[in-house]
């Protein structure tokens, strides 16, 4: 593995956490409109169960 400025590093770190906070959000917001989009999660899984 190369050898990484503290800038790179720091910049990592900041992208993980915003990733791990997106998919927190994305999860946190499925759960709570779960009904809501129920209809078209299935329809979505379908789809993909197609291909």
């Amino acid at each position: 593995m190369p050898q990484m400025s503290p800038l790179g590093w720091a910049w990592m770190v900041v992208f993980v956490i915003l990733g791990y906070f997106l998919f927190l959000m994305l999860f946190y917001f499925m759960f709570k409109y779960e009904i809501v989009l129920d209809e078209i999660k299935i329809k979505f899984m379908s789809f993909v169960w197609l291909w």
